[in-house]
């Protein structure tokens, strides 16, 4: 019976393997938005579905150097990967690339010493302690070593968000 079952699995094709589904922006960026109202695109939802080489042959027409540029940061990214076994940079803030302000308040709060003899309610002592913590987590844990070297993770300190987070915070000229 199970047989049976995984020869039924085996035999069902899906429809739309042969598509790539893509929105009105990115139909437009390719250059292939005169295509809208064909018989190439089937209007699903909030775009399109189209035929998978068509979409293959518009994306490389449309930015040519896309594989090149690809290879051209994987390497980079395995040297800095031997570099890193080869040198262990001490301060986390000037090994930074990106989002080096960052860097710098997450090192000062985890130097920060919390003196429990103070006149300090015992809750912010807990918040201080917590925040030391988490930063001393965020600079060492390897899954954020991209948030301070990979350029598509920088904080943009100018955007509307940023200043809507951060109305008191300036940046510096």
């Amino acid at each position: 019976m199970t047989e049976e079952m995984e020869e039924d699995s085996s035999q069902n094709v899906a429809v739309y393997d042969n598509f790539k589904f893509v929105t009105k922006s990115e139909l437009a960026q390719l250059g292939l938005d005169h295509l809208v109202g064909s018989n190439l695109l089937r209007a699903y939802m909030h775009g399109y579905f189209i035929d998978l080489r068509l979409y293959e042959k518009a994306k490389a027409i449309a930015n040519p150097f896309a594989y090149e540029e690809y290879l051209a940061r994987k390497k980079l990214e395995k040297l800095e990967k031997e570099r890193q076994s080869r040198i262990r940079a001490r301060d986390p803030s000037k090994s930074a690339k990106v989002n080096r302000s960052l860097a710098t308040k997450l090192v000062e709060e985890q130097n920060v010493e919390v003196d429990e003899e103070q006149e300090v309610s015992s809750k912010d002592i807990k918040n201080k302690k917590r925040a030391r913590d988490t930063a001393k987590a965020l600079l060492k844990d390897d899954r954020f070593t991209d948030l301070f070297n990979d350029p598509d993770f920088e904080i943009d300190q100018d955007s509307a968000d940023y200043r809507l987070l951060h109305p008191s915070h300036r940046k510096p000229q």
